[in-house]
């Protein structure tokens, strides 16, 4: 989250980028929100034989969703900062 915060500040003056880089921080808040949330519930409730395939559902869905923010991030993001 310090990342988004230096960014942001970065920009001022740049609104439009200034705005992308705070979409990309609110939507990684909730994508930490969902895993935290992931990985409570499977430490509560350990893997097992009864909840094997819901579990491996949404193991994927985590990893999907984590490599698509990865990619707009390296399209979008990373070149503000490298310039």
């Amino acid at each position: 989250m310090h990342f988004y915060v230096y960014l942001e500040q970065s920009f001022r003056g740049d609104e439009e980028n200034k705005a992308l880089i705070h979409d990309f921080r609110r939507e990684m808040n909730g994508i930490a929100r969902g895993v935290v949330e992931f990985v409570r519930r499977y430490q509560q409730a350990p893997v097992s034989a009864d909840n094997c395939a819901a579990f491996l559902k949404e193991y994927e869905a985590v990893g999907k969703l984590l490599v698509m923010r990865i990619e707009r991030e390296e399209g979008n993001l990373y070149p503000l900062y490298q310039a």
